[in-house]
């Protein structure tokens, strides 16, 4: 079984982990051996940027070893939780696919995770991103997968990055599935865009 977290902290973009959720938890429902999870440096309510609170599965010292972590954006990313040691520490301390949403690059910039590496954020933190002058900002894609990291354009381009990385773990007709049980109608996630 598969274990695919979702990183949060305030102020974090709502559609940034619940779109890719979504599409994760219906690859789950069509029969993939995957099940999600959400994790925060506290198990406590979290205030998402638009006002739904959640409350994480895990903290980080109780998480189990997850295959894939996601890293959802959101002012909060672009504020204090790239500035956050612990979260940074639980970002690099990962073992599996790590995958930005939006923002969320900001975060494996700061965790240096991104180092010599092609990454994509929102349009509108291009700038913020070159900050990190070890990292090869990509523009006017919708995401980049690597190795072991991906990164996304803004919001719901997370949604592409998760059918890509459903059609990478489960194969195309489980990609062309989810995005039929969503009615996905746009087709990004089939232009790969790798490192």
């Amino acid at each position: 079984m598969k274990t695919f977290g979702f990183l949060l902290f305030n102020d974090v973009e709502e559609l940034d982990f619940v779109g890719p959720l979504e599409v994760f938890g219906i690859a789950a429902s069509l029969g993939t051996d995957c099940r999600t999870v959400l994790v925060a440096q506290e198990r406590k309510a979290t205030r998402c940027r638009h006002g739904l609170s959640v409350v994480p599965d895990y903290d980080f010292a109780g998480v189990p070893a997850l295959d894939l972590l996601i890293v959802p954006g959101g002012r909060g990313a672009r504020t204090h939780a790239r500035e956050n040691p612990a979260i940074l520490e639980f970002v690099r301390q990962q073992r599996g696919f790590v995958a930005s949403v939006c923002t969320g690059a900001l975060i494996l910039a700061a965790a240096g995770v991104l180092d010599g590496l092609p990454a994509t954020t929102h349009h509108s933190s291009f700038d913020l991103l070159r900050r990190y002058n070890r990292v090869e900002v990509r523009e006017g894609v919708r995401f980049v997968i690597g190795a072991k990291i991906a990164t996304s354009a803004g919001v719901s381009a997370g949604i592409d990055l998760a059918l890509a990385l459903v059609e990478r773990h489960w194969g195309a007709a489980m990609a062309q599935s989810v995005a039929a049980e969503l009615e996905w109608s746009d087709r990004g996630w089939t232009q790969i865009h790798g490192s």
